[in-house]
């Protein structure tokens, strides 16, 4: 009875299940690989059957020239198939756990249909009020912002959560109090670093982007969206980690229509010159509705050391490390 799941098949009672693997079949809204990351977080091990289905394997495709859309049924089956751990070790507590993660990773997919409809509407406003050229401006904009974020946060947002969920379940609560006091020391400092590389770079940002320097103040300004957004990830990481997924849906969907809001009115009034204003006030509100939700969880404040800081980081900085190098290498390559 969980939300956007389904028990594919009743074994009939005459029939013994080998229970080999247990599978579950998705709504087509899921992303099956989100559920995946969240259960690997906890050190669960799932996947899914043979993908693509057998006539859609390059040689019948390439020999008999078939094409999607053969098999409807099981075409769809093995897209939204997904397969939990099952053996003869585990118990209750076990399945119960699986069955919460499943639970509240499947209510946060769900949200993410509604998150992509206000993008399709925020990029059709766009389009319509400011043009190619607009669209331009912000995608050079944009490029440059994830480009240097994923050179400077070190992917907190991802490599954090593990630490924190590890504690969260083995119900250590100070241990938890320990990891969220790091995590938001770590995303104040990243964050700053940020800033000061953007505004350090900013002219040579300008002239390599645009050709001129007409835009050094513009990447000046927007150095205060990296802060914002890292601030934002230290929130989400908390959230995540804590398995508080309606609170990070809730805060997620609201944070993506208070954007909407507050882009379609500037794009509309001030046109190319409210792109800057646009995306910092939007970074602003997702971090306001971001922090609302965090607030909403329960921990004592936790009065940190030194060398706490510099033993608790070090796992979270070098998985980080090796993730934010190899976004950086992704946001490069589009840039």
């Amino acid at each position: 009875n969980i939300t956007h799941l389904a028990q594919p098949v009743v074994v009939p009672k005459e029939i013994n299940h080998a229970y080999w693997r247990y599978l579950i079949t998705l709504s087509p809204v899921i992303d099956r690989k989100l559920i995946k990351r969240e259960l690997s977080k906890d050190g669960i091990a799932s996947d899914w059957a043979y993908y693509p289905a057998l006539h859609l394997q390059p040689y019948f495709v390439q020999k008999y020239g078939i094409s999607k859309g053969l098999c409807p049924v099981a075409e769809d089956s093995l897209e939204r198939n997904f397969c939990l751990p099952i053996n003869s070790t585990m118990n209750k507590e076990d399945a119960s756990s699986y069955r919460n993660i499943i639970k509240t990773t499947s209510i946060f997919g769900g949200v993410q249909i509604f998150h992509i409809i206000i993008q399709i509407i925020k990029v059709k406003f766009t389009a319509v009020f400011l043009g190619p050229a607009g669209m331009g401006v912000i995608g050079l904009l944009s490029a440059v912002i994830d480009l240097i974020t994923n050179l400077t946060d070190l992917k907190l947002s991802t490599s954090a959560v593990k630490n924190v969920s590890e504690a969260h379940g083995a119900c250590e609560e100070k241990q938890v109090r320990k990891i969220v006091a790091v995590v938001r020391s770590l995303v104040w400092i990243t964050g700053l670093a940020g800033v000061f590389v953007t505004i350090f770079f900013a002219p040579w940002l300008s002239e390599f982007s645009f050709g001129n320097e007409e835009y050094t103040y513009a990447f000046i300004w927007l150095s205060i969206v990296l802060l914002f957004n890292q601030l934002s990830s230290g929130q989400r990481v908390i959230l995540q980690g804590l398995r508080r997924i309606e609170f990070l849906s809730k805060a997620t969907l609201i944070g993506s229509f208070l954007s909407l809001l507050i882009t379609i009115p500037l794009y509309y009034y001030y046109r190319i010159d409210g792109v800057v204003p646009a995306m910092i006030l939007s970074s602003l509100a997702a971090l306001m509705v971001m922090r609302h939700y965090s607030q909403k969880v329960e921990l004592l404040p936790y009065r940190l050391t030194l060398s706490e800081v510099y033993y608790e980081s070090k796992g979270i900085l070098a998985m980080g490390f090796l993730l934010s190098l190899n976004a950086s290498f992704n946001s490069a390559t589009s840039y």
